[in-house]
């Protein structure tokens, strides 16, 4: 026998019971699911005490499908595909969800700790199970309960080391057929070789430590007795045992059975690389971000609410390709509700203290845009059906409102809009710097259609409709012609111009104080309205027509004792 082979199998003797001992399971349970499987179809479904359950089944080719069932339904896998074609052979690893059956009063909860941003000290508790099977000429395999034990394979180790047993090669070695205890360090000089197919003259290449069958195991067991030392299981799983299973190299708490780590066979050079700088990098060996995530097709991150905390289901993609950056609401029928296109300027959106900016990276104001060329336009644009009177623009405030406009060149002039917080709620245009209101409506209009409007200027307009129809008016009161004419023969009447006009430009008409000092019209002494300047013209004409009249009738009459 080769001498380096004796040390082997002594520690191949120490490790085989073990080895032996550790079965794999097709599939790992957080919760409660039942399976069963046919030739052509799989069954999954929940027990009452979960609301439902999620089914994701993810080919060898990469292509997905997904189903859900309601509570006490099953969902199914065939090996028809939706497009009626087959399912490629190979194997399909699978991850259904079972989400938790909520009373109305534990999802008004869940609201309202959404809605406030806060997590539920006790969320409710689905449940998670994974696994796989396979399929080989269009039929599923699908044997959890069928494994390979490595106890029943004694005859093919006979069939690989020759007509001698095990035991007769311990034998032959000189060691005892037993197990082995060594009170002292072990060294082997050379590699070891553990499991029932290792051979003498077994050929090692680089390999300094080998485990060979077809039930790969490498079990850790802690010990540890006392309370407040950790001890926990693990085990290193290399491929699934039973009939069916994945071709996977995991890492698996043992202690809870949950593989918390899995490479699937075949998977692609780096698709996992931590650099020595600690960058992580998904389908590179070379990350120079913290992750740095490569794919030849729209590299995609997605973040899945699962619903087994009781929230309702939510997927979100985040993905970039040559056409744009965007996020993806894969829930809602994977519509693209931010999108941003490669080539966008610098600080096109900024979020900085509580201010969005466009264009800019320190914005001011809550929505601040800036433009350095062109128009900085902000389009607001319905296509939905014609309707009218759509509320396209609203601005609100527990109060007064301003809205400005500012010419920013060195004459330039700051306009505002201005809805009053005072008892009449008036709408004011105004000049800024100019000392008073420009124009400005009193109140709004009510159910008879009355509104003042003050403007502080001239006017000048093609068309100007005023409301006068008699049934939107009410305490009527005649006036004297006469009376009237003779106020306005003793009301200053002068030439003048408004302050912020030019020297050329002139005006003629009484000044707003000595109107209501004559005639006591309008809401303030400050303005004139056109309907009681007309108003006054017109009664001061029908005086003046009056007395043209009663002057004609005197020189008529004058005439006659003539003749």
């Amino acid at each position: 026998m080769n001498r380096s082979f004796a040390p082997m199998l002594v520690l191949i003797a120490g490790l085989l019971l073990a080895t032996a001992a550790v079965a794999g399971s097709p599939a790992t349970y957080d919760a409660e699911l039942q399976i069963e499987a046919s030739r052509s179809k799989i069954y999954f479904w929940s027990n009452d005490e979960h609301a439902g359950i999620q089914l994701r089944v993810a080919s060898p080719c990469g292509e997905v499908f997904e189903t859900v069932g309601d509570p006490g339904r099953e969902v199914l896998f065939t090996v028809d595909r939706p497009d009626g074609e087959l399912w490629p052979d190979g194997t399909f690893s699978w991850n259904a969800v079972l989400t938790p059956v909520l009373s109305s009063g534990q999802k008004e909860e869940l609201r309202r700790l959404r809605l406030l941003g806060e997590t539920p000290k006790k969320p409710p508790v689905g449940g998670v199970a994974s696994g796989s099977f396979s399929i080989d000429r269009g039929e599923i395999i699908y044997e959890p309960n069928s494994t390979e034990s490595d106890l029943d394979r004694g005859a093919e180790i006979v069939d690989k080391v020759g007509p001698a047993s095990a035991a007769d090669l311990l034998a032959e070695a000189g060691l005892p057929t037993k197990d082995q205890v060594i009170f002292d360090d072990l060294i082997v000089d050379g590699s070891a070789c553990v499991g029932f197919d290792c051979v003498n003259g077994e050929s090692f290449g680089f390999d300094t430590f080998r485990l060979k069958e077809n039930n790969l195991r490498l079990h850790f067991e802690d010990t540890s007795s006392t309370a407040s030392f950790p001890s926990r299981d693990w085990r290193l799983v290399a491929n699934d045992s039973a009939n069916g299973g994945l071709e996977r190299f995991s890492i698996q708490d043992a202690s809870a059975n949950r593989f918390v780590f899995t490479v699937e066979g075949n998977a692609p050079t780096n698709a996992l690389y931590v650099d020595d700088g600690g960058r992580v990098g998904l389908g590179t060996s070379t990350p120079v971000a913290d992750v740095h995530v490569v794919d030849g097709d729209t590299p995609t991150v997605r973040l899945e609410q699962n619903g087994t905390s009781g929230f309702s289901p939510q997927t979100w993609d985040m993905a970039g390709n040559e056409a744009n950056f965007f996020i993806r609401d894969a829930t809602n029928g994977s519509a693209l509700p931010f999108r941003i296109r490669p080539g966008s300027p610098g600080d096109s959106l900024t979020i900085s203290d509580g201010n969005v900016g466009v264009g800019l990276i320190s914005p001011t104001s809550t929505v601040h845009v800036r433009q350095s060329s062109g128009d900085a336009q902000i389009l607001v644009q319905e296509q939905n059906a014609e309707e009218e009177n759509r509320k396209l623009f609203l601005l609100e405030n527990n109060g007064g409102i301003e809205f400005e406009m500012v010419n920013t060149a060195a004459n330039g002039a700051t306009w505002f809009f201005q809805n009053d917080s005072n008892a009449n709620d008036p709408f004011n245009i105004s000049k800024r710097g100019s000392g008073g209101v420009e124009f400005q409506i009193n109140d709004r209009l009510d159910a008879n259609g009355v509104a003042t409007v003050i403007v502080d200027g001239s006017v000048q307009a093609t068309n100007v409709v005023f409301m006068s129809a008699r049934d939107r008016k009410t305490a009527f009161s005649m006036v004297d012609p006469a009376d009237v004419l003779a106020r306005v023969s003793e009301m200053p009447i002068q030439t003048w111009r408004y302050h912020e006009e030019q020297d050329e430009i002139r005006h003629m008409g009484p000044i707003a104080e000595d109107f209501a000092a004559a005639f006591g019209l309008g809401q303030s002494e400050k303005h004139i309205t056109v309907t009681d300047a007309n108003g006054v013209a017109l009664a001061a004409i029908q005086g003046l027509l009056e007395r043209i009249e009663t002057l004609e009738a005197e020189l008529e009459a004058l005439r006659a004792e003539r003749d």
